[in-house]
């Protein structure tokens, strides 16, 4: 192979960002189903990440790739802690305050993103889990969390393995 030749491994289509901070209780919980979703993906099609940012920060991690699932605690006490959501972006309210680029919401930030020029994804897919406690400074997550973990790993897989194949998922697929 020559000095100007090289090989390249073609980008992946789907990215998967675990939000949250692995030092605040329950708001671990995206980074937490991030790196379980790690082991069990091919990198050849779907990159998995992490981030404690949100907002503008997320929109180098989210360009270039056709689709995007975000895995996030939520609080919105109008389910038990552990209850999954899943969201898309016309179904995220807008941001109160902007005192930071951290509180620019999403659909801000992705539609800055195509003005100035990104590749943004075209579709989106919000996996919100229901917590109890994000602020308590703890490695620790509670029980019911915990135990939303595996369940939503398999909704997630389940959508992944549509996003991959381009066909429903039937459960037991590889990806």
């Amino acid at each position: 192979m020559g000095e100007t030749e090289r090989t390249s491994t073609p980008r992946p289509l789907v990215v998967v960002i675990g939000l949250g901070n692995p030092i605040l209780s329950d708001d671990a919980v995206g980074i937490l189903v991030a790196r379980e979703l790690a082991g069990r993906l091919p990198a050849e099609k779907v990159e998995v990440k992490e981030s404690m940012r949100g907002g503008l920060d997320l929109i180098d991690m989210l360009a270039g790739y056709a689709t995007a699932h975000l895995v996030d605690g939520i609080q919105t006490g109008r389910e038990p802690p552990g209850h999954i959501w899943r969201l898309g972006m016309d179904d995220l309210p807008p941001a109160l305050t902007l005192a930071s680029s951290h509180e620019v919401d999403l659909p801000t930030a992705v539609k800055f993103a195509e003005q100035m020029g990104y590749a943004m994804p075209s579709r989106f897919a919000i996996w919100a889990i229901e917590v109890a406690d994000p602020y308590t400074v703890s490695e620790e997550i509670s029980e019911p969390v915990r135990q939303a973990i595996p369940r939503c790993l398999e909704q997630i897989l389940m959508e992944l393995r549509k996003d991959v194949l381009g066909v429903p998922a039937k459960g037991n697929e590889e990806l």
